[in-house]
Parts: structure tokens; sequence; C-alpha cells
């Protein structure tokens, strides 16, 4: 079963990716060089952008005229830009080894000259390229390296297609929760920056990790949604890798003729755009659809086209897989020497992938990469750890803070109301010796106790008793009748 799902990504990749060094180049730098031939030299490279897509061969003649030019001037970002572009240009036509050879030696002028930039564009094709060959370990080294530039940049568009790329990559070494989360941050970076046709590749990407999941419907969902993207953009460039990703949804599913509608659909616009990566799997698709039919000549034919176009872009798991199946089928036609032949050479392209130091590198790779995203989820958890014992404290302190302003709200309250008390007692004590004064007038108290004297002195002891008696009585019944609201009279 075929599972090298994203491969046919890596030169979309590219296409993105030739823009990632679109470096701001100032002639007041200090270095000499004709004016004419930098104009030369931009115009090429213009020429190269917009050749691209449509015409690999131009665009690698262009590049290469591009890159002599700019090797005889004194600017060393010019250099490295042309040596990115011819990069590009040779992957896309096939020669791996010349493409490899122009990306280290632009990582390497550009690390030595602190071009960050240019040394992340370079380092993530260098990753694309070794995806496309099989060399996963390398891949993953080399793209989360362009990741840790561009993260400490904070250029966000850039990482859209940085993400995507390396999701690729996991997706290829079966981590598909890792190729999910760098391809769900993709998309999210491209809807915020409103990047559709980011967004539609990382969704066609997105669906070939759930279709090898055996997730169709959550596959679907995804493919239908880039599909309508790319018809709205009117984009005819990348469209056939979602179409190649609904055709294998197709064929998963049991629905054969609707896979290999796709699967035609797919080849056809590959061919008119010379994208020999999609052309190549596109090719192995329809040979497996007709070696399923029990179409041995067809499937056949197909597998053979198929494995030229792996060897020309020296694509080792291509390599393996059409080999693999050639055998396949000339074991069922009986034809004994041609079967063998083509399983000792899926044997050696498998050797050549999982060769001792391959499978140690990857080993060795995929534990730096797990241990550094699990220091990055550690990091993440201990940000939000931070964040909660932040939060607990502030609420805390607003606890605290709101008992304490309520215990002084309450503490003044008390106090007010107890001086309030203090206050109000006083005042009836003032109004009832108010009332006492107005009800005894302190002027007929001392006349009637001056008469009593007169009484005494005169030893009038009747009357001064009959005296005593009555104001007395009084003085009672005025007490008395003040304890009352109202009198009877």
């Amino acid at each position: 079963t075929y599972n090298k799902w994203f491969c046919i990504n890596s030169f979309l990749k590219g296409f993105v990716l030739i823009f990632l060094f679109n470096i701001h180049i100032d002639v007041a730098t200090g270095q000499s060089y004709a004016k004419g031939d930098t104009s030369k030299v931009n115009k090429l490279l213009k020429s190269v952008n917009d050749s691209f897509p449509f015409n690999p061969s131009f665009s690698l003649k262009s590049a290469e005229e591009a890159l002599k030019i700019s090797r005889g001037l004194n600017n060393t970002t010019y250099l490295a830009k042309s040596l990115n572009f011819a990069g590009i240009s040779n992957w896309k036509t096939g020669n791996m080894k010349q493409a490899i050879a122009y990306f280290e030696e632009s990582i390497k002028l550009c690390d030595d000259n602190n071009l960050k930039l240019g040394e992340a564009s370079a380092l993530s094709n260098l990753a694309s390229v070794y995806d496309d060959m099989g060399n996963y370990a390398k891949s993953l080294e080399t793209g989360t390296n362009s990741i840790a530039i561009l993260e400490g940049l904070k250029d966000t568009a850039r990482l859209v297609t940085a993400y995507n790329n390396i999701g690729g990559t996991l997706s290829n070494m079966e981590y598909y929760k890792e190729s999910n989360n760098y391809l769900q941050r993709s998309i999210a970076y491209s809807r915020a920056k409103n990047m559709p046709h980011d967004v539609a590749r990382s969704l066609s990407n997105l669906s070939g990790n759930y279709t090898l999941q055996k997730d169709y419907k959550s596959a679907f969902m995804y493919l239908f949604e880039a599909i309508q993207i790319f018809d709205s953009l009117h984009d005819n460039t990348t469209i056939d890798q979602a179409y190649l990703n609904l055709g294998n949804c197709y064929d998963f599913t049991g629905n054969k003729d609707s896979a290999m509608y796709y699967y035609l659909k797919t080849l056809k616009i590959a061919e008119q755009n010379e994208d020999l990566a999609v052309e190549v799997v596109v090719l192995n698709s329809i040979g497996e659809n007709y070696h399923k039919q029990k179409k041995l000549s067809e499937a056949e034919d197909y597998f053979k086209r198929s494995l030229k176009l792996a060897t020309m872009i020296s694509s080792m798991v291509d390599i393996r897989l059409a080999d693999n199946n050639l055998s396949d089928i000339y074991l069922e036609k009986e034809d004994y020497k041609n079967a063998y032949n083509y399983y000792v050479e899926a044997s050696k392209a498998n050797d050549s992938l999982m060769n001792d130091k391959n499978i140690k590198a990857m080993a060795s790779l995929t534990s730096k990469f797990e241990l550094k995203e699990k220091d990055e989820e550690n990091k993440t958890l201990k940000t939000d750890n931070d964040l909660q014992k932040l939060r607990l404290q502030h609420k805390d302190i607003y606890i605290y803070g709101t008992a304490g302003v309520a215990l002084l709200i309450i503490v003044i309250a008390f106090l007010l109301f107890r001086q309030s008390r203090i206050k109000m007692k006083h005042e009836i004590f003032e109004l009832e010796q108010k009332q006492l004064r107005a009800q005894m007038n302190p002027h007929f108290i001392f006349n009637c106790l001056n008469s009593i004297q007169h009484f005494v002195v005169q030893n009038d002891v009747l009357n001064a008793n009959k005296y005593l008696t009555d104001f007395a009585s009084l003085m009672r019944k005025t007490l008395e009748l003040s304890e009352g609201g109202t009198i009877t009279l």
C-alpha cells in the first residue's frame, strides 16, 4: 500500500519558498559591483520567479545565468539569493545533487554573513529536497533549524510554509499527531495573515494524514474545503495536489472509478506544469489502480513511467515503490527473472534508505525532535502554570482585599453606629433635663424652698410641715408624670 502521501508536496514547497529569500539589497552597502550587472541579475531572477511553475527548463537556464553573473560581483547578498534560486530550479528539474550543493553553499554564505532570512529559506528548501529523496532524518534536521531561525525573527508569514513542510516530513515518518500539530499551526497562521493559498495547501496535506489514519470523513471535509479555496483563486499550479489526495481518498474507500477520474485529472495538470514530483506519484497511483483491476499491461506501463521519473529526481522512496510494484506485476505474469531483478533493485533502494547510518541518524534526530517537542510542551505547561499561579495570586489578593475592605467597612459602620448611639443617649438625656426644667421652673422651686425656710425660722412648725409635704408631693408627681408621654387632665 502506498503511503508516501506528502512527497507530492515537496516541489510545491519550492514554489512558495522561492519568495522566502526576497531580501532587499541596498546599493549603499559599500561593496563594489557594476550597476548594470546587478540590474541584469534582478531581471533574470524575476524571470526565474515568473517562469518557475510553468517552464522549469527556462527557469533553470535563467537561474544559472544569474548565478554566473553574481559570482563576479562583490556582493554576498546577490550571490546567496542566486544560489537559492539556482538550487530550487535544479530541484524542480530533478537534479537533486546539484540542488543540494547550491543550497549548502547558500546556507554557509548566509551563516557567515548573518543573512538569517536567506539561511532559513535555503535550509527549508534543502529539507524539502531531502524529503523527496526519502532522507527524512536530514529533512527533519534542516527543517527544524529553519523553523528555529524564522521563530527567532518572528516571521509569521514564512513560518506558514516552514510548518507545512515539516508537517509533510513528519507524516512520511508516520508521526501523524506531531504532523497534524504543525499543519494546524500553518493553517491558523495562514488564516490570521489572510493567505488563502497556504490555507488550502495545508488543508490538503492535513487530509492526507487523516486518510492514512482511516478517518475518511475528516479527510474528505478538509479536501473539499481546500479545493473550494483553490477554485476561488483560479489556482491551477497546486490544485493537482488536492486532486491527487482526493483520488487516494476515493481509492482507499473503494470508489475506483472516482479515484481514476481524479488521478487522470491530476496527471494532466502535473504534465502541463512539468511538476515531476506530483507526476511520479500519480503515475504510481494509476498503476496500482489498474493492478487491482488485474489490468497488468496498463499497470506495468504506468509503473515504468513512475520509475523513470523517480530515478530522474533521485527519489529513493518512489524508486523502491515502483520496483516493488513491477516485481509483483512480473510475478503475476510468471516472468520470474524480471520479478527477481526488480525485487533486487527494490531491496537496494530500501537498503540505501534503511542502512545503519541512516537508521542511527533517524533515531538520533527523532530523539532530538521528541525532546525538543517535549521541552516546548514543558515550557508551555510551565508558562500556563505560572499564569495560573499569577491568576491565583491575583485572585487571592482580590479576595483578601475585598475581605479587608469589607472588614474595614464593618468596623467603621460599628464605630459610627456606636457614636450615633452615644450621641442619641446624650440627646435623650438633654431632652429629659429640658423636660424636667420645663415641668418645674427653677425659680418656682427656689420660691417654695424660701417660703419653707421662712416658716422654719419663724418656728411655725405646722405651716412649715404643711408646705414641705405639699412640695414633696408636687415633686413626686412631677417625676412620675415625666416618665409618660401624656398627662391626663
